[in-house]
């Protein structure tokens, strides 16, 4: 299915397609990934983010 990306379009996906490789694949052919991010990556976000302000 990633195959077929025309430019500009855009692909929908769920967070468990949440990781670099799809975003990178659909940047390369010149599409947007609205996937939303995994719980787990807000989380560690936060923690780094926490660690960085103390």
């Amino acid at each position: 299915m990633l195959d077929v990306l025309q430019p500009k379009a855009i692909l929908l996906a769920d967070r468990s397609y949440d990781n670099d490789a799809i975003r990178a694949l659909a940047a390369g052919r010149g599409a947007w990934a609205n996937i939303p991010p995994r719980k787990t990556l807000r989380q560690m976000v936060y923690r780094q983010r926490n660690l960085v302000e103390r």
